[in-house]
């Protein structure tokens, strides 16, 4: 029992606060609870991680191709789609879409495109702490103390 109480006493001594110290103008301070004397805390809004997904590819870094409209084929433009052309009256197979009426797209892979915005990271520095994690303590604003009054 007496060991328990000793366990007990230990937490309940670690959980208060720091004892005030005198500031330099005479006021009383302990040590701000809400960021533990650092004067910072993690960002909100990118929740400590610098980065936040972005908005236009919605974290996935790529978008659909312009070019293709995201099909990953191309109407060929030299039998416009048809598979076929006219030579000397004859009809023939296409010799740039060999018939099919349209090819794969260069610009893409799948219909698919790296974001532009995000560079296809499907990431963006976050505005709010500009990519560092963590912002200013509002609670103590920054000094990483409280004053007791």
């Amino acid at each position: 029992m007496r060991k328990i109480l000793l366990i007990l006493a230990a937490v309940a001594l670690a959980l208060l606060p720091a004892a005030p110290t005198l500031a330099k103008n005479g006021a009383k301070t302990i040590t701000c609870v809400y960021c533990s004397g650092t004067g910072e805390v993690s960002c909100a809004y990118c929740i400590g991680g610098g980065k936040v997904n972005c908005n236009y590819c919605q974290g996935s870094g790529t978008v659909k191709c312009v070019y293709c409209d995201g099909s990953g084929r191309v109407r060929c433009e030299e039998c416009l789609g048809k598979g076929y052309t006219y030579e000397n009256g004859a009809k023939v197979e296409c010799r740039k879409c060999k018939g099919a009426g349209s090819y794969d797209c260069s610009l893409c892979e799948e219909g698919k495109m790296p974001c532009g915005v995000c560079l296809g990271s499907g990431k963006l520095k976050c505005v709010v702490c500009d990519g560092y994690g963590k912002v200013k303590c509002t609670v103590c604003a920054g000094t990483g103390q409280m004053k007791l009054e």
